[in-house]
């Protein structure tokens, strides 16, 4: 492998990154996500340095695998390992990711996306283009980067296309609920923000469901139509995108995107 180790100067580790996850750039136009045919690839040695200090933000599919490694529902997850209103996994003392241990990550099997593609990021947009950047690494990184593969072989190598595919269907939705309050406010965007953060559905005892609560929502789903419960955290977030769009009066998933699948 032809690999470089970023430069090990910082002696503070596991204090301040500094600048954070600042893109850089990975220098190839997007068109028919060409990206993936981008020469990259990246071994990592274990040194768990990108596991502090990073705010590990998650979708609903992402919180029904990790509460299925726990032994949870989610709503029981969220309240044990989520901050923010539960987008955001908690950290520990001295700001390492709540599942770090002394071995590495604990939950690593379901581990979230922004993990596994670190050390890059993904912008997705809505008509199905994608642009891959370089995160900017802990400067005493014993990972090692090279051009010996592709982006395309690395996510295959993480085992990314569920998460991504789940990205993308996520993306799709917020997108539509977000047109659909423009059109319900008279196109006033400023008033988005406000909106979305009271988008929750009333539970069955009357208190709020936030909308991550995948379990929650698939469950009063399938009380409400007669439908199984689904059991598979990619049955979940079938019925729990359904089930929102249901909800919001928007059209059927397929009919508007098309038929979801992995890339």
């Amino acid at each position: 492998m032809t690999a470089q180790r970023a430069a090990r100067s910082d002696p503070s580790f596991p204090g301040d990154l500094g600048p954070g996850d600042r893109p850089i750039a990975v220098g190839i136009e997007v068109q028919d996500n060409a990206q993936r045919q981008a020469p990259f690839s990246y071994r990592c040695n274990g040194c768990s340095r990108c596991c502090y200090n990073k705010r590990i933000q998650l979708n609903p599919y992402e919180i029904a695998r990790l509460a299925r490694n726990r032994g949870m529902d989610s709503g029981e997850f969220l309240s044990a390992y989520t901050d923010a209103g539960g987008s955001v996994l908690t950290q520990q003392a001295g700001g390492a990711c709540v599942f770090l241990r002394a071995g590495g990550c604990s939950v690593h099997p379901d581990r979230p996306l922004v993990c596994r593609l670190y050390p890059l990021g993904r912008l997705g947009e809505r008509d199905g283009t994608e642009t891959f950047f370089h995160v900017e690494p802990h400067p005493e990184t014993e990972g090692e980067y090279g051009e010996d593969g592709k982006v395309a072989d690395f996510l295959d190598q993480q085992q990314a296309a569920a998460f991504l595919a789940a990205a993308d269907r996520y993306l799709a939705l917020f997108h539509d609920l977000v047109a659909l309050l423009q059109r319900r406010l008279g196109e006033r965007p400023s008033d988005v923000p406000d909106v979305m953060a009271s988008l929750d559905q009333p539970g069955g005892d009357g208190e709020p469901v936030a909308w991550y609560d995948i379990d929650r929502i698939v469950a009063d789903h399938a009380a409400g139509t007669g439908a199984p419960r689904p059991s598979s955290p990619e049955d979940k977030m079938t019925t729990h995108i359904e089930a929102l769009r249901t909800w919001a009066s928007l059209p059927d998933e397929e009919k508007t995107h098309g038929p979801s699948q992995e890339r």
